[in-house]
C-alpha cells in the first residue's frame, strides 16, 4: 500500500489527497482542482509548479522539459511529480479560473472500428458506456491492455459515439509497421 499525502495549491485552502505513486496533476484533476496542463506526458512543460514546501519524486521527467537548474529552484511538472511528503505548490503561470473545465473521469467503451484514414493517422471509433463532455481541441488517454495512448477526440453526434484519432501509424520502406495501437487493439473490444 502506498502512502497518501496532502497537496495544497497556493490560493486555495483545500487539501487534495494524493497517493505516493500518483501524479499530482492526476490527483488534483480527479478532486475537481484544475491546474494548468496540456500534454500530461511530461513533454510540454505547461504544468510547471513551484514546490513551496514538501518533496516530490520527479520520476522520468526529461531534462529537456525540466532542466537541472529549474529542479534546483524547486520547479516540478505536476503531470510527472509524485509526492514524497505533504506538498504546498504554486503554479508558475497564472491560472485562468474563468475558462470552462471538464472534470477528469474514467470512461469505458467498445471499439467498433479501427481504420487507416491517412498515411500516418488511424481512426478508432469507440462507443462509450456513458457520454463524455469535452471541448474542441481536447484529447484523451486511451488505455488498453496495460498501455496508454494520447488521442484526439471527435464527436460523432449522429451516432452518439466518439471517434479517437491516433497519429502514430508509421511506414518504413513503404511497408506499414505495426504500432502499439494495432498490436494491442487487434481482437480487443473493451477499452478505458
Amino acid at each position: 500500500m502506498t502512502d497518501v499525502h496532502g497537496v495544497r495549491i497556493s490560493g486555495d485552502e483545500r487539501v487534495v489527497e494524493c497517493a505516493g505513486d500518483q501524479a499530482v496533476l492526476d490527483a488534483c484533476l480527479r478532486a475537481g482542482r484544475w491546474l494548468p496542463h496540456s500534454c500530461t506526458q511530461g513533454t510540454c512543460g505547461s504544468c510547471k509548479m513551484r514546490v513551496v514546501s514538501g518533496e516530490v519524486d520527479h520520476r522520468g521527467t526529461s531534462d529537456y522539459t525540466l532542466p537541472a537548474a529549474e529542479r534546483a529552484a524547486g520547479i516540478a511538472l505536476a503531470c510527472q511529480a509524485t509526492p514524497r511528503s505533504d506538498l504546498h505548490l504554486e503554479p508558475v503561470e497564472p491560472i485562468d479560473d474563468d475558462a470552462p473545465r471538464h472534470p477528469l473521469r474514467d470512461h469505458t467503451g467498445t471499439v467498433v472500428e479501427l481504420a487507416d484514414i491517412a498515411r500516418e493517422t488511424r481512426r478508432i471509433v469507440v462507443e462509450l458506456d456513458e457520454p463524455m463532455t469535452f471541448d474542441a481541441g481536447q484529447y484523451a488517454e486511451l488505455a488498453f491492455d496495460g498501455h496508454v495512448e494520447l488521442v484526439g477526440v471527435v464527436n460523432d453526434l449522429l451516432r452518439q459515439r466518439h471517434i479517437l484519432v491516433v497519429r502514430q501509424v508509421r511506414t518504413v520502406d513503404h511497408h506499414r509497421r505495426e504500432t502499439h495501437v494495432d498490436a494491442r487493439l487487434a481482437g480487443l473490444e473493451r477499452v478505458a
